[in-house]
């Protein structure tokens, strides 16, 4: 493993901008915060400060612009994987996942190892195309002997970051005790993992380096559901390009100028049904929502009601939500039952015929009433 290449997947070259370095505790520092505070000993006065959401994510964004992400070998040594990456600096945190291939998220204790590990990297020639001047994080690890290295090397078991199978989930919630249960089961197996979380980070900052190609001091920031605690595994990462640092003036040297008000979401609005709800959702997901909602409130009351024994292994309480609903099943009959496009296109042109032949007579009969007069 001694002297193998890290080959970069993109042929490309940056210019260097300046940056800090970090300490190598951050992490372990998010870690502490994290964790539920049921921990306290009870009575005990001395709690750790909450810290705020900005610099929740300000660590966050330097947690993983001191992160490298490598696509690795299917069998690899960890060990000698970790000692070689150790001689461009401390490594604070790595872990491994599976998405077409095994990749290798390591985070170093300070940025200048990531410096040091791009300059000793082979850089492939790109040719007649046109590089991109940025230099990148992402990796390709090549092995000298792959059949040599790699025999009788065990699997590195990778990180989980995806959401439970609906049969699994569906068992999972079976052999629950009770709806808290549930519940708790639910949580746990969709809530963001902490290397879920480092990743969906990793994946704004690899974007940055190479936005900051073309819009110099900007920023690629997280939010929505992956930063205000209402994600899950699977869910969509969604991203925004600040341009703000751009261009920025001096407040004495500038003038006032008002921003417009954001417009707020219409929730529901009968009489102009174009404004309803916001504009990614439909009025057919508000009312799937809707349904689902009242289907879980009524579960909910039972109150472990009508439980079927563990050893039927039948869908009871949040379980019974996998199933089809009646709901979508009567609109769908509903939809099979609806007339065919063509014929409901002839019954509103020969309801247009007759409209039309109604207003000629009475306009006729007008104008003679207004001719004898």
């Amino acid at each position: 493993m001694r002297g193998s290449p890290l080959t970069f997947i993109f042929a490309f070259r940056s210019f260097d901008h300046g940056g800090s370095s970090c300490a190598g505790t951050v992490a372990a520092d998010l870690r502490k915060e994290e964790q539920p505070s049921g921990s306290v000993e009870t009575g005990s006065e001395d709690r750790t400060p909450t810290k705020r959401f900005s610099d929740l994510q300000k660590e966050r964004r330097e947690q993983a612009q001191r992160t490298v992400l490598i696509l690795c070998p299917n069998k690899l040594s960890e060990k000698k994987f970790l000692k070689y990456l150790s001689q461009h600096g401390p490594i604070n945190n790595h872990f491994f996942y599976e998405s077409f291939g095994l990749y290798a998220v390591v985070e170093f204790c300070q940025k200048e190892s990531v410096d040091s590990l791009q300059r000793g990297a082979h850089v492939p020639s790109v040719g007649a195309e046109a590089a991109i001047p940025f230099r990148s994080r992402f990796f390709n690890l090549k092995l000298k002997n792959p059949s040599n290295q790699a025999s009788g090397l065990p699997s590195i078991p990778p990180s989980h970051h995806l959401p439970p199978a609906s049969k699994k989930l569906s068992e999972l919630l079976c052999y629950a005790e009770s709806i808290d249960d549930q519940l708790n089961a639910l949580l746990k197996a969709f809530q963001l993992t902490e290397e879920n979380t480092r990743l969906r980070h990793l994946t704004c900052s690899l974007i940055e380096d190479i936005a900051a190609a073309y819009f110099p001091d900007c920023t690629v920031r997280p939010f929505g559901s992956s930063v205000n605690t209402f994600g899950k595994l699977g869910c969509d990462l969604d991203m925004f390009l600040d341009l703000s640092e751009i261009g920025k003036v001096s407040p004495h040297k500038g003038k006032e100028q008002n921003k417009p008000d954001s417009s707020p979401l219409h929730i529901q609005n009968p009489f102009e049904t174009s404004l309803n709800i916001s504009k990614n959702v439909s009025q057919s997901q508000l009312q799937k929502f809707v349904d689902l909602a009242r289907e879980s409130a009524w579960i909910l009351q039972q109150e472990d009601k009508d439980r079927p024994s563990p050893s039927s292994n039948q869908p009871w309480g949040l379980a019974s939500l996998l199933l089809p609903s009646v709901i979508n099943n009567k609109s769908l009959a509903g939809k099979k039952r609806k007339r065919p496009a063509s014929e409901r296109i002839k019954n509103l042109l020969e309801s247009l015929k007759g409209n039309s032949s109604e207003d000629s007579t009475n306009t006729n009969g007008k104008r003679t009433v207004s001719t004898q007069a």
